[in-house]
């Protein structure tokens, strides 16, 4: 898909809020809710979020104006200040905090990720700038919560595996700065003492974000094991580093070797209906000698038709025996389903984990556009419903969900590969 008109000129200059919302807002529909969308008058007496976006969207560009900002880069701020808050609309209510009714909205900035998950295709940008957008939205108030809740070391350089701390300061530095409110250099300071951290850390403006060091002593004492042992080391390895529950690389190779046995590997497919996941999975399995795991055609065995989803309490509980059937045996696993909630993908991937195999998240890439054009051509169509019902679902997948996690295009083509990153950094 070609790149909207309107993303070149993001790319080099100031664009105000009303008119990136006027070009964008067809792709967008939210941006049009935001100026009915009420916040808290303590915390935002600016009014509402579309006046605050806007003064985020002037603050973010009032700061690039004083310091040589590559395009690329230019691109991905302007782009994550005018859609951090996409999600207010849908998340905001009020509740009694303290004893006064307050207005907020929970959980905005990972819902915003979800919302903007298979729009970004939309608009023809580059797969890397697409990660990097939704990354910078899902993580944006981390920052700040960081410093609030005296967080480790560790805890921000596994904040800068997820996200780039560079864009979430900047974003959140005019965050705090684009808003009416009594405390703002205390706001502000905290943004301050997140990029502190992060140089304290070793994970600002170096490449390996930190973990370089780790990686390699990881890969070192794993010696001459396979990449996916590897991989599951370096990355449980990253998680349990961030939860303080390791320190050394050392550590996270002894923890890779317990209770090992015959390892099975699963491979998790992500991607809403007419996406193309059933065709790259079929090929991934036979490619890898996998079992497929395919609950359209549990369906369709039970009630005789894919579509029917009246039996899907007995199709999950099929699928989940023989799961863990291969796993118990060390066989390696491709499950399709859609998958798109976190919750149903936690189910299949963290049992997996349990066994000790080793996980790879599939995710399908695409615009709602194309999912719905190659649905509308499938033989047995999924109904406008219940595709209505996955675009409402989605919950956007992170990098700590997976050992791996592949990034992949309708045709099946690798757009990104996270483990391509360590080994990168191992060299």
């Amino acid at each position: 898909m070609s790149e909207h008109p309107h993303i070149a000129a993001m790319r080099t200059r100031a664009t105000s809020f009303e008119e990136a919302t006027e070009e964008l807002g067809g792709v967008f529909g939210e941006l049009g809710a935001l100026a009915s969308c009420p916040q808290d008058p303590e915390w935002h007496a600016e009014g509402d979020v579309a006046t605050h976006t806007g003064m985020v969207m002037a603050e973010l560009d009032a700061w690039m104006s004083g310091r040589e900002v590559p395009e690329e880069d230019a691109l991905a701020l302007r782009l994550s200040a005018l859609l951090h808050d996409i999600a207010k609309p849908k998340t905001t209510t009020t509740r009694v905090i303290q004893g006064r009714e307050r207005v907020v909205a929970p959980g905005h900035a990972r819902a915003g990720a979800s919302y903007l998950m298979h729009l970004l295709p939309e608009i023809g940008l580059e797969h890397a700038m697409q990660t990097r957008v939704l990354a910078t939205v899902a993580c944006h108030h981390d920052p700040k919560l960081l410093i609030i809740r005296d967080k480790p070391m560790s805890a921000f350089k596994a904040l800068a595996w997820k996200a780039r701390p560079e864009d979430l300061y900047a974003l959140e530095l005019a965050d705090m700065r684009g808003r009416t409110c009594e405390d703002q250099d205390d706001q502000v300071e905290l943004i301050e003492l997140f990029k502190l951290g992060c140089e304290e850390a070793g994970c600002w403006g170096d490449e390996e974000r930190g973990w370089g060091e780790f990686v390699r002593g990881v890969c070192e004492g794993m010696g001459e094991e396979d990449d996916d042992e590897v991989e599951r080391a370096v990355t449980e390895g990253i998680w349990a580093l961030g939860n303080d529950e390791i320190y050394t690389p050392e550590e996270a190779v002894s923890r890779s070797y317990e209770g090992r046995g015959e390892r099975s590997k699963v491979t998790l497919m992500y991607g809403p209906s007419g996406s193309g996941k059933s065709t790259w999975a079929r090929a991934h399995a036979e490619r890898e000698g996998a079992e497929l795991i395919r609950l359209d055609a549990l369906r369709a065995q039970l009630r005789g038709k894919e579509g029917d989803q009246r039996a899907n309490g007995r199709v999950l509980q099929l699928a989940r025996e023989r799961l863990k059937e291969c796993l118990r045996a060390g066989r390696p696993v491709v499950w399709d389903a859609t998958s798109l909630r976190r919750e149903h993908r936690a189910a299949v991937l963290e049992t997996a984990r349990r066994y000790g195999a080793h996980t790879t998240l599939a995710v399908m890439h695409v615009g709602w556009g194309v999912a719905s054009a190659r649905n509308r051509g499938r033989k047995e169509a999924v109904p406008q419903q219940v595709l209505t019902r996955q675009r409402q679902g989605v919950q956007y997948p992170q990098l700590d969900e997976a050992h791996r996690v592949l990034w992949l295009s309708e045709e099946g083509e690798v757009l990104a590969d996270t483990r391509k990153r360590w080994q990168e950094l191992a060299r």
